[in-house]
């Protein structure tokens, strides 16, 4: 969308929402549009960012019952059987140049611990289950860019999933907020690329310590959404309209230029 296929008038009482799952670093959003043009226009937001009006991440996690809880055995559902002889890491990936140079990082990481790379910018693969037939012990779950709240797919889907440790990083995404706990290995925790690769073989190599990366199976469970029109999300969006709003919520508006600013709420590499 643009100015052009805007209306004209937004009267007060009319709610429209800007709707992305999209960072701001995107080309669309930095090279095609120009979010002045939005200014004033959209009074609700509905993005990946937990302070949107609709919050629509991509995945969660929450606690279980304590009376499931009661009935798990950690060592018995959760206990993961791989050993230093399975291959390291995996990652899926489709684009090979990205706004935070992650490509970079996988690049220095291969130097010094195997990394398997399936997708576009590796060895072509239809899917990760086709793809991921060894077994793996982690999973390189790196964005594209570094940009608040915006954890993908990739990591609930492929690693929490598959009962693979997540790598993540990027300093802007606060990962201990959105994670469950002691669930992944942040690569910004440690001073060097070399240090954060003699940890993951140190993991790979201690079953203790391999497993204490999946205790928290015993007490949450995690979800990962299918986009805007997952039925969390939908209902989320029709709450809040059909919910008697004050005057000063009517009558508010967003300036996206800044409110999406990729200087404000994103890394630059």
């Amino acid at each position: 969308f643009n100015k052009t296929t805007l209306p004209k008038i937004r009267f007060p009482w009319q709610s429209f929402v800007f709707f992305t799952l999209e960072n701001p670093k995107r080309d669309y959003f930095t090279k095609r549009l120009n979010k002045t043009e939005l200014d004033g226009f959209f009074n609700l937001t509905a993005t990946y960012r937990s302070d949107s009006d609709v919050p629509l991440p991509y995945g969660k996690y929450i606690p279980i019952s304590k009376t499931l809880m009661k009935h798990r055995n950690y060592y018995k559902e959760n206990r993961q059987d791989k050993t230093s002889n399975s291959s390291t890491i995996i990652w899926m990936v489709s684009h090979c140049k990205t706004p935070n140079k992650r490509e970079d990082f996988v690049k220095e990481l291969k130097t010094h611990v195997n990394v398997d790379v399936f997708g576009q910018c590796g060895k072509l693969c239809e899917n990760f289950t086709k793809c991921g037939t060894h077994p793996y012990m982690f999973y390189l779950a790196l964005e594209n860019a570094d940009c608040k709240d915006y954890i993908t797919e990739k990591l609930w889907k492929n690693a929490f999933r598959k009962n693979l440790i997540p790598i993540v990083r990027g300093p802007k995404i606060n990962y201990r907020k959105h994670l469950p706990p002691n669930s992944f290995i942040n690569a910004d925790d440690f001073k060097t690329v070399k240090d954060l690769a003699l940890y993951i073989t140190k993991v790979s190599q201690d079953e203790v310590l391999y497993n204490s990366y999946f205790i928290w199976k015993v007490y949450y469970e995690t979800s990962a959404s299918s986009g805007f029109y997952d039925p969390d999300h939908v209902c989320k969006l029709c709450m809040l309209l059909h919910k008697k709003r004050e005057d000063t919520l009517l009558y508010k508006s967003y300036n996206i230029s800044s409110w999406f600013d990729e200087k404000e709420q994103c890394i630059h590499n």
